[in-house]
């Protein structure tokens, strides 16, 4: 009887309970976030020479950069952000043979590497 009646007092405790998560980021619209990608990431990675080496056609490291969806799946779920923002000096600097990003430039790709898109 005791057993029974824990079991029933633990579901009804159980049942009261509710999952109450704030989520700790913010969602973009999409359209928002293809616009940050168009104004200030693309002109990065163009300039930078990304671009001429991370393409469809032949993608360096198996990395292609050369449109928004590339560059989500880069960018936000890749390496991208790790090997920029290592030293000239340091193996898997990029860009290759390049220049460090200015730290602008590195927080605009941080910025949109953060975004989160609904699906």
């Amino acid at each position: 009887m005791k057993k029974s009646l824990l079991l029933i007092i633990a579901v009804i405790f159980y049942a009261g309970c509710e999952e109450n998560v704030e989520q700790d980021y913010i969602t973009y619209d999409c359209d928002e976030l293809r616009s940050y990608y168009t104004d200030l990431v693309k002109p990065i990675l163009e300039s930078n020479g990304c671009t001429g080496c991370h393409v469809t056609s032949n993608p360096s490291g198996g990395l292609t950069l050369d449109s928004f969806e590339n560059a989500v799946n880069g960018i936000m779920h890749g390496k991208v952000l790790n090997r920029v923002n290592r030293e000239p000096t340091d193996s898997g600097f990029m860009p290759k043979n390049g220049s460090k990003l200015s730290q602008d430039q590195l927080n605009i790709l941080q910025g949109f590497s953060d975004m989160e898109c609904p699906q």
